[in-house]
């Protein structure tokens, strides 16, 4: 990420540089909200969602995306429902699960 800061004049002042990506500007979040809640569809019905930035490994084939994990929760409960990653710039969701309860899980 490239920052540049500018004086009232629209000069340059001071410009950083970081291998970090700048977190997820507030319509990016409602961007991810809302292709994660197409994809579900009326499954996302009724659940709040949250977002977390990340960025794959550089082996990855989306290496150096914004991605965002979206997941859908009940608010009285601790663990999500379903999960949605997003790739934030290519409006699309690139892989969705429902995560299965304790007891699913038990029964193998």
């Amino acid at each position: 990420a490239v920052e540049a800061r500018l004086d009232d004049e629209g000069q340059v002042t001071r410009v950083t540089t970081s291998r970090i990506q700048p977190a997820f500007a507030p319509d990016e979040i409602a961007l991810a909200v809302e292709v994660a809640r197409a994809t579900l569809g009326e499954r996302a019905d009724g659940y709040e969602a949250g977002v977390i930035e990340f960025t794959p490994d550089y082996q990855e084939d989306r290496a150096g995306r914004r991605l965002a994990d979206v997941r859908f929760f009940d608010p009285s409960e601790r663990l999500p429902y379903y999960v949605v990653v997003v790739d934030v710039a290519d409006r699309e969701a690139v892989h969705s699960h429902r995560i299965p309860r304790r007891k699913e899980r038990d029964r193998g």
